[in-house]
């Protein structure tokens, strides 16, 4: 008689329910660090299109609209001094991002890792803040942060 035994199975499906429950926690944590990496991508691409709007215009402080950077979003929205938008990663927006006169701020808005936020200035200096930093890898700031608020105003670093 051919086949498997019933504990045959069981034993089966046991391994692979224990290789499943390693692996899922260690591909959700590469997406996310996938999502943080094309977060500092899109904060670089902002800063250098407020670069290059300041520069055009002679102006070091001049923070402009989204419509009038150098830059494209496929569904960014916003305006304003402090500026604003959203980057969707398929259906669940990923991060929030906004522009400052000396950096861009990103703001983690969906998923299970939400509740940080990243800040590069125009110097290329990356912080980032809240509690899930370390689970995406990257370390809290401990250094001061340049005082930048999201919405462009002096003050804190940033507060997510």
């Amino acid at each position: 008689m051919k086949g498997f035994t019933l504990i045959e199975l069981l034993v089966v499906v046991l391994i692979i329910g224990i290789l499943s429950s390693v692996a899922l926690p260690q591909y959700t944590k590469a997406v996310e660090k996938s999502r943080q990496s094309e977060a500092w991508t899109t904060m670089k691409s902002i800063n250098d299109a407020i670069k290059i709007y300041q520069m055009e215009k002679g102006n070091s402080s001049a923070l402009p609209d989204w419509d009038d950077m150098v830059i494209s979003f496929s569904n960014v929205g916003g305006g304003g001094s402090g500026g604003g938008g959203s980057a969707a990663s398929g259906n669940k927006q990923a991060f929030s991002f906004g522009k400052t006169v000396n950096g861009a701020w990103a703001k983690r808005t969906g998923g299970s890792y939400s509740g940080y936020g990243l800040m590069m200035t125009f110097d290329g200096q990356r912080y980032c803040k809240g509690s899930n930093c370390t689970k995406v890898g990257s370390k809290t700031s401990t250094v001061t942060c340049p005082s930048i608020s999201p919405d462009g105003v002096s003050g804190s670093c940033y507060s997510f």
